[in-house]
């Protein structure tokens, strides 16, 4: 049932978070898929479970959603070749499953007790070693099906990148279909199916499921499907390297690195942050994750699908385990905040602040963006960067204070504040011209100068140019900081 368009199939278990390894799978399958105008299909491996998965299905929709991943068939989606749960297929895999018990291309050997509710294999099939078929029911379900496999020492198959291959039969084989002591059939036996029913042409896979991949092929081959086998390709490891943290102080909670595209559950009930609520651009994220696989990765930047895929590309074989700089992340999700509008943005900095009871005219929160953003690698990093701009310094930083402060200090801070507060206009331009005409004057240091002033509106030596903070906080307010320091300076 192949056919010549490129169809890949990505199965998600609703069991496990869209981490990075998994929506690595997802999305090489579909930029391969759609370079070629093909088609990608979403099947949920759910087999074996009795649990409701709404909630984690809402999650994996949602997921794709955010990334703007468009699925042509598959749950959720609709289709001609469902239902697209493994949950509710077995009835197909227990139809391929007694062609090859009454081919005697399966055999059935005792296992132990069932469920009687279980799925059966068929009953006429012969017992391992030739024994009698037997047609007591009880005793037909206590088994396990396992397949004949062929003799060959190995088995063909096309690599995506390498080409014609052979994988050679594993020492150890496990060679089971279906177990009836737990009603469950097995996952290469499942993959092979739905491959073969939903005209599967090209599967990626992580590394680690190649072991299984001489199994899959016995059943194409004991089930008369060589014809269409589909063609490999098997992705090495990949972890990301995250930044090492700063000791910190206790009473702030440790920083949480995102682990899929969006807010997950575990089957523990823990939730884990996704790039969305970490504040990421889609465009960023999936950048990131399909880097390895891009034409130009010497000058990689954000891009969207149709470009990700026209760039997509797999010259040699990935051979080595990948490792992911969270960096990266970051910095192409800093050029997506650079390339949009300051009003685009400014949601994400104004429910910042309404989380801490602020709530200013929008006009600011425009203008705070502007100001912030070039310090901002995550959306949700836009209080942390600005929040001097809306309160003031409870305390000053030792450091800082050990670099500024001497007996001169209380002197230049009062005439930087009065010079400041004879203003009649408030811009950058004319607190420059304020700031620069009393370092004039009194012939004070003007590093030393600014970083005082700093420190004193920040309480440390971080932020923009201390005329656009005074700027945005007015005359009055900056006055009343500098004032504050001087009081504190004794």
């Amino acid at each position: 049932m192949a056919t010549n368009d490129v169809r890949v199939r990505f199965a998600v278990s609703p069991i496990n978070p869209l981490d990075a390894s998994t929506m690595r799978v997802l999305l090489f399958n579909y930029l391969y898929a759609k370079k070629r105008q093909g088609t990608i299909l979403l099947q949920i491996a759910d087999s074996g479970t009795q649990q409701d998965w709404a909630k984690q299905l809402f999650r994996i929709h949602e997921a794709l959603k955010w990334c703007g991943l468009e699925i042509d068939e598959g749950e959720g989606y609709g289709g001609e070749q469902g239902p697209y749960r493994q949950s509710q297929r077995k009835a197909l895999y227990g139809r391929y499953l007694k062609q090859l018990l009454d081919e005697d291309k399966a055999i059935m050997e005792a296992s132990c007790p069932l469920n009687r509710t279980a799925s059966k294999p068929n009953k006429g099939a012969k017992a391992k070693g030739d024994k009698a078929a037997t047609s007591n029911e009880d005793a037909m379900t206590v088994c396990t099906v396992r397949l004949n496999v062929p003799d060959e020492a190995s088995l063909p198959y096309h690599d995506i990148v390498l080409g014609d291959q052979e994988i050679p039969r594993p020492e150890h084989l496990d060679t089971v279909l279906y177990d009836a002591a737990t009603d469950q059939y097995s996952q290469p036996f499942m993959a092979a199916i739905d491959d073969y029913l939903m005209g599967v042409t090209h599967v990626f896979r992580e590394a680690e499921a190649y072991p299984t991949l001489f199994l899959k092929l016995a059943i194409y081959k004991m089930l008369g499907w060589q014809d269409a086998v589909p063609q490999y390709a098997f992705l090495p490891p990949v972890t990301i390297e995250y930044p090492e943290l700063e000791a910190h102080d206790d009473d702030l909670p440790p920083t949480e690195w995102p682990l899929g595209p969006t807010n997950s559950e575990d089957t523990n009930l823990q939730i884990h942050l996704g790039y969305r609520e970490a504040g990421f651009f889609p465009e960023a994220y999936l950048s990131f994750m399909a880097s390895p696989a891009l034409e130009a990765k010497g000058n990689l930047r954000p891009m969207g699908l149709e470009e990700l895929a026209e760039s997509f590309d797999l010259p040699k074989p990935m051979a080595e385990p990948v490792r992911l700089r969270y960096q990266v992340a970051r910095e192409l999700n800093h050029a997506c905040i650079m390339a949009a509008t300051p009003q685009s943005l400014a949601r994400y900095m104004a429910e910042q602040l309404h989380q801490r009871g602020l709530i200013p005219v929008n006009a600011q929160v425009v203008k705070a963006v502007e100001l912030a953003r070039p310090e901002v690698y995550e959306l949700r990093e836009f209080w942390e960067k600005s929040d001097y701009l809306w309160v003031p310094p409870a305390e000053y930083d030792l450091k800082a204070r050990r670099r500024c402060d001497d007996p001169q200090t209380p002197l230049l801070l009062r005439s930087l504040a009065e010079g400041i507060h004879k203003l009649t206009e408030v811009n950058e331009e004319s607190v420059h011209a304020a700031v620069e005409q009393v370092l004039d004057d009194y012939v004070w240091p003007r590093t030393k100068a600014i970083d005082s002033l700093r420190l004193a509106l920040v309480g440390s030596l971080r932020g923009v140019a201390v005329e656009a903070i005074i700027a945005f906080i007015g005359i009055e307010e900056a006055y009343k900081r500098i004032r504050r320091r001087i009081v504190g300076l004794g």
